[in-house]
């Protein structure tokens, strides 16, 4: 009997000190690329909560046409459907207000959807769709640029400051963690996400303008038009978000991937041109994103929901088995698994569905740590055979000793 009831101690123990590493066949690895371009980045993927790559994440740059996020955001919680119209109007495109244009550009008096402008301002950067939406939204310029700044310390954006709406000023200024937090709330905007996420539009001509205005997106990580350098191998997977650049800005570039059920996002700032050999120069920010984006798409995410069973356990000769199940979702990121450590709780003779019965740990090798209690899925009586085996092994002792004063009665007569 100790001896059995030591071998359950031990197996028990074993059980919930083991650390057991978790591998899944997975994509092929990628190595950790080496950002040259960018002196700011940062890479973050959104449903395991993991930053996986910085770079002076906190140092602020102007964000160039970047800025027309915030300015997006504004006019979509102003009409969330976009489906508004408004009128150019000679101060919205006048020099004081927005002073660099495209040769095709909007002009007074013209009038347009918000829809059209959105598009405008988001796809070919329509730095003049800027100043136009911003008096949509507020009346007037100045009070839109107060309003952006409100809306960025709404957001947590600490280091963020903004002179105007669309870029254009070298007082703008913002972080590329501050960025994130941007992009990540647009993005819940669907009407946000399936501009982005456009390659081409069109302008039509109007009264007021004889020609039509047709654009291509900016982001050539989403359309690399045949520049290898700048392709993914998977530009579907590509959802935006948007460029910017002016002098002091240098090139500047936040994007998003979404890969099966994993969301990335990136931000790349300050980036400067690169030469190549044959003597021609690529832009810096359009390379480093499609590295960054290479390298997170051969990650995956390992771990369980909420419910899923994580192990089970047995209790000695008995056979009585508990299901473990997670108590909350529990996910890391790896590109060929991660670290799980199952610890064990003292088991009870009876356990009910829903009793913490251990805790299970997932770690990831960018220092994440997380962590979910292990419940029982059903209710089990674990222990009979601890009663049993004492009673059987009583009953013998009874039984022998009543056969031994037997046999003695026996040899006394």
């Amino acid at each position: 009997m100790k001896r059995l009831l030591a071998v359950m101690m031990i197996v028990t123990m074993l059980l919930g000190c083991m650390g057991v590493a978790s591998f899944a066949e997975g994509e092929t690895p990628v190595e950790r690329p080496v950002i040259t371009n960018s002196p700011l980045v940062i890479l973050y993927e959104e449903s395991t909560d993991t930053l996986m790559y910085e770079k002076r994440i906190d140092s602020t740059n102007a964000p160039a046409s970047m800025t027309k996020v915030m300015t997006a955001v504004l006019v979509l919680e102003y009409d969330p459907e976009l489906k508004g119209s408004t009128t150019v109007s000679a101060d919205a495109i006048s020099d004081k207000y927005c002073y660099w244009m495209n040769d095709n550009h909007l002009l007074a008096g013209e009038e347009l959807t918000v829809w059209d402008l959105m598009n405008y301002l988001l796809i070919p950067s329509g730095n003049e769709a800027g100043t136009v939406l911003a008096e949509y939204v507020a009346g007037d310029i100045p009070t839109f640029i107060d309003m952006m700044n409100a809306k960025a310390k709404e957001l947590g954006m600490t280091r963020t400051h903004y002179e105007d709406p669309h870029g254009l000023s070298e007082e703008n200024k913002i972080t590329c963690e501050d960025m994130l937090k941007l992009c990540r709330y647009a993005m819940t905007f669907e009407n946000f996400r399936k501009i982005v996420s456009t390659k081409q539009g069109n302008l039509p001509e109007n009264e007021i303008r004889p020609y039509p205005i047709r654009y291509s997106t900016t982001n050539r990580v989403m359309n690399p038009r045949g520049q290898s350098r700048y392709d993914t191998g998977f530009t579907e997977d590509i959802i935006g978000i948007k460029t910017g650049y002016i002098r002091v800005a240098g090139n500047n570039l936040a994007c998003c991937m979404v890969h099966g059920d994993l969301t990335f996002y990136s931000v790349v700032m300050h980036a400067h041109d690169e030469q190549q050999p044959d003597g021609t120069w690529l832009e810096g920010h359009y390379m480093d994103t499609r590295e960054l984006m290479v390298w997170a798409r051969s990650f995956q995410k390992f771990g369980y929901a909420a419910g899923d069973e994580v192990t089970t356990v047995e209790r000695g000769m008995h056979a009585s088995e508990i299901r473990l199940l997670a108590k909350d979702d529990i996910y890391a990121l790896g590109q060929t698994g991660v670290d799980e450590k199952v610890e064990l709780n003292k088991i009870p003779l009876r356990v009910k569905a829903g009793d913490v019965l251990g805790k299970l740990t997932v770690s990831d090798e960018f220092g994440n740590v997380r962590e979910t209690e292990l419940v029982a899925a059903e209710d089990v009586f674990v222990g009979p055979i601890l009663y049993v085996i004492p009673c059987i092994a009583v009953a013998l002792v009874i039984l022998a000793a009543a056969l031994i004063a037997r046999s003695h009665k026996k040899a006394k007569n």
